[in-house]
């Protein structure tokens, strides 16, 4: 339900600032975040609570231009930085206990910068979300491509199974 809140709080610092971009926005609301006790995993929070009062003095401010999309040193090509939410539904009868996942790409065109989350136990019915970094190179093209996903995990009888998945991941253009 935080969805609608984010919105209304967007809507509201482009009121106050209509020159703003997409990615100062949320610089805006994650930096006026403020944590929240309830736990330290920010994929279970995200960022904390936003403070609507603080995101709108800072919509008033200027804001640095840091970008979402990089630039290389050497070559000065765009290169596409996203994140990819996986998520981890456990539709069997038994716990997934120490579910570990690594995420690989068969192509030269996608690096996967975060390969690797840990799920932790996945009871029955759970649904468990953890983000993947991929970076796209220059030279990739918009396209689907295919990544692959393995989930190792442990039977609550202390059998080891591995379980692979295929997840088609379409890749946007980098034009402008």
């Amino acid at each position: 339900m935080a969805s609608p809140h984010i919105a209304g709080i967007s809507a509201l610092l482009l009121e106050r600032n209509p020159k703003l971009e997409p990615w100062q926005i949320k610089k805006i609301l994650m930096e006026s975040a403020k944590p929240l006790d309830s736990t330290t995993d920010p994929n279970a929070q995200g960022k904390g609570l936003v403070d609507v009062v603080k995101a709108l003095q800072m919509a008033t401010q200027p804001v640095s231009e840091e970008k979402q999309i990089t630039y290389t040193s050497v070559v000065k090509q765009r290169k596409l930085l996203e994140q990819l939410n996986i998520s981890v539904k456990n539709t069997s009868k038994e716990v997934m206990q120490g579910v570990k996942a690594s995420l690989v790409s068969p192509t030269s065109d996608i690096k996967v910068t975060a390969a690797e989350q840990d799920y932790g136990n996945v009871r029955t019915g759970a649904d468990v979300i953890r983000n993947f970094e991929i970076e796209v190179s220059p030279n990739g093209k918009p396209s689907q491509y295919n990544l692959s996903l393995k989930l190792n995990y442990t039977t609550p009888s202390g059998q080891k199974k591995t379980d692979s998945y295929q997840i088609i991941h379409q890749v946007p253009s980098l034009a402008k």
